[in-house]
């Protein structure tokens, strides 16, 4: 465990909360085949969960490969120009022209730490939705790294499978945090496949900015990682 990245060792940690709540299900109900009664709540409980994990992973993520970018930087110019644009915006639009000071000598980092945490406030903060187009946008405002849910698919499904199936998860808990009720009863096997879906998900966005860190700064930031290190 303690060889994995910080983001991924947050996020199996993090997961075993949930697999305890299915821990209980099975004390309850049992393993047989069949409709189980009052155990729905643990099963919501655990998708409310699990949306929570991958939401505190993705700002895990997005603040390490960012530190490693700003770490591994001596000047902008190693900045993808498109961080460089995004976080030059709040100077080029102040009234105050005295803000391009703030650039100078290590300024910039100063200028680019701020837009790191205007990003994370804008589709971290607010949203509170984890969903396929905030992260492209996360990732490509904070390290130039352009529509990463684009790659997601893996053996037996699809980029549009795993995109929708990721949609319907945040949907769902969207239902169930804001109404408890939920248009059709949530079943164990619902939850263990998105538990699944996660361990995907946060496994293949490692690597993609993993791979694109490489590139920018030549440096290696972690280890590559398979799901099955993680599950």
């Amino acid at each position: 465990m303690s060889n994995l990245p910080g983001h991924i060792n947050s996020i199996v940690q993090n997961r075993r909360e949930i697999e305890r709540l299915l821990e209980i299900h099975s004390q309850i109900a049992g393993s047989s085949p069949g409709k189980k009664h009052d155990v729905e709540v643990l099963n919501k409980s655990s998708i409310v969960l699990l949306v929570a994990c991958w939401e505190a992973y993705i700002e895990d993520l997005a603040d390490a490969a960012f530190d490693h970018l700003l770490a591994n930087a001596r000047s902008p110019q190693q900045i993808p120009n498109k961080v460089l644009t995004m976080a030059s915006k709040s100077l080029r639009n102040d009234q105050d022209e005295l803000r391009v000071w703030d650039l100078a000598q290590d300024g910039w980092k100063s200028v680019l730490q701020d837009h790191r945490e205007a990003v994370k406030d804008k589709y971290t903060g607010k949203l509170n939705t984890p969903r396929p187009k905030q992260i492209d946008l996360i990732f490509e405002q904070m390290l130039g790294l352009k529509a990463v849910s684009s790659k997601w698919n893996w053996q037996g499904a699809s980029n549009e499978n795993v995109i929708k199936r990721l949609e319907d998860l945040v949907t769902l808990r969207g239902e169930i945090a804001h109404r408890v009720s939920t248009s059709e009863s949530v079943k164990k096997f619902q939850v263990e496949q998105n538990v699944t879906l996660i361990g995907y998900l946060s496994t293949k966005l490692s690597n993609q900015v993993r791979q694109h860190l490489q590139t920018v700064t030549r440096r290696t930031p972690w280890s590559s990682i398979r799901y099955k290190s993680v599950a």
